[in-house]
């Protein structure tokens, strides 16, 4: 495991953690504000290798650009409409409901699953019992997390605690994110109002399908 893998981990984390946290609540203008001034999403290394995360990415880029207290209160109206209510989501974020849009309930086996398997890495959500351990944006918090652990573990020169956390981070994506963030995806994309959520679900399927992809090449070495 050389310097670059490392990177490509660390990487991985961080992109799922602004994610996650483009996700978890309705937007704040001062935080957006900072991510424009920095151009955070002028580049992103992992974009240029996925044709809908550079789409998502040149989307959230040009909205941020534009940033200004009509845009941002269209946001804030988009985030309620595709992700909390007052009537039913449009995108709703829990997998729970997106995996049984027939019955439309949160707190269902798969997030009991999730919470365990947030438990076996030693995590858990902020807000347990008040919102649901399987929202995307935990879902992708925890990837991030587990990401981390993995950079870590070999800096550390500990391979076997890194292909342990490899192992989780491939097995949750393979048995959650992977089942139902690209139906999620896809349901934004449909309903969004704005470019930045529009944007952001772009980012979320190139970087699933990436972390999908380098899991498969891991498996086929």
């Amino acid at each position: 495991m050389g310097v670059r893998d490392v990177e490509t981990w660390e990487r991985q984390g961080s992109m799922a953690a602004l994610l996650a946290a483009l996700l978890r609540s309705e937007p704040c203008g001062e935080w957006l504000g900072q991510l424009a001034a920095d151009e955070v999403f002028s580049e992103l290394p992992y974009a240029q290798e996925s044709k809908d995360a550079e789409a998502g990415r040149a989307l959230v880029a040009g909205w941020l650009a534009a940033l200004d207290e009509a845009s941002l209160a269209v946001a804030r109206s988009d985030y309620m409409a595709l992700f909390v209510g007052p009537a039913a989501p449009l995108a709703p974020p829990w997998e729970s409901v997106c995996r049984h849009a027939d019955e439309a309930l949160v707190f269902q086996k798969e997030t009991l699953e999730v919470r365990a398997a947030f438990r076996e890495r030693g995590l858990r959500v902020e807000r347990l019992h008040h919102e649901p351990d399987d929202h995307i944006a935990y879902e992708l918090e925890f990837a991030a997390a587990v990401a981390g652990q993995v950079a870590a573990a070999w800096e550390a020169g500990a391979a076997e605690a890194a292909a342990q956390a490899e192992a989780a981070l491939r097995d949750f994506c393979a048995q959650h994110l992977s089942r139902w963030g690209f139906v999620w995806a896809d349901l934004v994309l449909e309903h969004a109002r704005t470019d930045l959520y529009r944007g952001v679900a772009l980012l979320v399927k190139g970087w699933l399908r990436q972390v999908l992809q380098e899991a498969c090449a891991k498996d086929a070495a």
